[in-house]
């Protein structure tokens, strides 16, 4: 029996996809969870010693869900947690879902010294990161520097101050800990590499697509491993369905129902040339497709769904409720799965985010419209995507709104493979695995 400390890591990415490896694991190893604030339901469910029979204890970490405006205090608290939790848990198996974030950094790397496995888990879908990154560049560039300077010094300005961001929290941080840098090829403050690049000795991924894009980015083959996401996995799933994939029944209703999941971000760059997509712009063209939507699903209800992130919610509930009774804007702390699970059709819009394809995990023989109507960056993932509908054109738009009114929508073909492989047999295994086999 060995012993696991299993990190939730940001408590979105825990809710949808890691809790169900915990949930494979507490069943026949003892384990301690490092948690970040989680939400009651959550809670009551990890509680639960039917579900969770070898969990021992629950400890806070807290490196997303508090704030320090002192990131050199927080710097210290987070390695002192970190050696505080080897020395007194003392673990034979760590596993959390990356390896680049200043609190796992140094909770691998102490581990490592003591001979403890380390495995990283995939949190969401992987994107093109080189997309990201220039897209999250150019946000900063167009929102935090001065409008009147040409865009390639803004760019410049961003660059070098996230590589002054780089340096302060890889090399000077872990210096003023007494430790040595954090040398590597990953950066969450440079937007660049993947998961799998530092200390994990192993990183479990989702497909081939994302064991593909992972050695692209450098990540060693030896140190992958594919495993079908969770709701692909016939075990896992029943558990997620039980516990957390029931409808929202605030929206219940008689009535067809479509789910509008809504970007946090009120600008949008543009993919031919890069350029700004102003906020109050951004907000005509998502209007206007919402009033599209609205008039041709004249008798359907339709529930927007905010990015948890979103800034002045309730001014973005007045306006888009004001466009029609038939439209309610959701909390966005709700989970996004309760309004997939709730609806007939599911929309996404760029930026796009993981949310669809887990759409098409949860609900495969559901309509999922990904809708790119303005060329935006990053709003092509899910071109040619199984099971996902990708639309570029308006009058493509409206074809396809008038078919799902009058249930002659085809849906793109898809099929859910569903699996009987379980996480916890590729766990036990890994664990036994002699680390000085796995390439660094």
């Amino acid at each position: 029996m060995k012993k696991v400390l299993f990190y939730t890591s940001i408590p979105r990415g825990f809710c949808d996809v890691g809790i169900a490896y915990l949930y494979e694991i507490a069943k026949v190893q003892p384990v301690v969870l490092l948690s970040e604030e989680l939400d009651p339901k959550t809670k009551k469910i990890l509680h639960s010693k039917t579900l969770f029979p070898n969990l021992q204890k629950i400890l806070p970490v807290h490196q997303f869900t508090k704030s320090n405006p002192n990131i050199f205090k927080k710097n210290g608290y987070l390695y002192t947690l970190a050696k505080n939790i080897i020395e007194t848990e003392k673990p034979d198996v760590i596993v959390t879902s990356d390896d680049i974030y200043p609190f796992e950094l140094y909770l691998l790397r102490l581990a490592k010294r003591k001979g403890i496995y380390t495995i990283a888990i995939q949190p969401s879908l992987h994107p093109e990161t080189g997309e990201v990154r220039l897209y999250n560049i150019l946000l900063d560039a167009h929102l935090r520097t001065p409008p009147w300077l040409p865009l390639f010094l803004r760019i410049g300005f961003v660059k070098v101050k996230r590589l002054a961001g780089h340096f302060l929290y890889y090399w000077i941080l872990p210096f003023l800990m007494g430790e040595p840098p954090f040398k590597g090829q990953s950066s969450y403050i440079l937007w660049k590499g993947s998961p799998g690049l530092r200390d994990s000795d192993y990183y479990i991924v989702f497909s081939k697509r994302d064991y593909d894009l992972c050695v692209q980015e450098g990540v060693s083959k030896n140190k992958l491993r594919i495993i079908a996401h969770s709701l692909c996995r016939i075990h896992t799933r029943k558990f997620l369905e039980r516990n957390l994939l029931k409808e929202n029944n605030a929206y219940r209703t008689t009535r067809k129902t479509l789910t509008f999941f809504y970007p946090s971000e009120r600008i949008g760059i543009k993919k031919a040339d890069y350029s700004l997509i102003p906020a109050q712009e951004m907000q005509e063209k998502r209007e206007r497709l919402l009033k599209i939507i609205n008039e041709i699903l004249s008798s359907w209800q339709i529930i927007v769904k905010p990015h948890p992130q979103t800034e002045n919610f309730m001014n973005l509930k007045t306006r888009l409720e004001s466009l029609s009774p038939n439209i309610r804007v959701a909390d966005p702390a709700d989970r996004a799965s309760h309004y997939i699970a709730v609806s007939n059709v599911i929309i996404g819009i760029p930026p796009v985010s993981t949310t669809l394809y887990t759409s098409s995990l949860q609900c495969p023989k559901k309509a999922i419209l990904s809708i790119n109507l303005y060329n935006e960056l990053l709003g092509d993932l899910y071109k040619n995507f199984s099971g996902i509908d990708y639309i570029e054109e308006e009058n493509d738009l409206i074809k396809t709104l008038k078919c799902l009114q009058e249930n002659t929508y085809h849906k793109p073909s898809s099929a859910l493979a569903l699996s009987s492989q379980t996480f916890i047999s590729v766990f036990q295994k890994l664990s036994h695995t002699n680390v000085s086999n796995i390439s660094a």
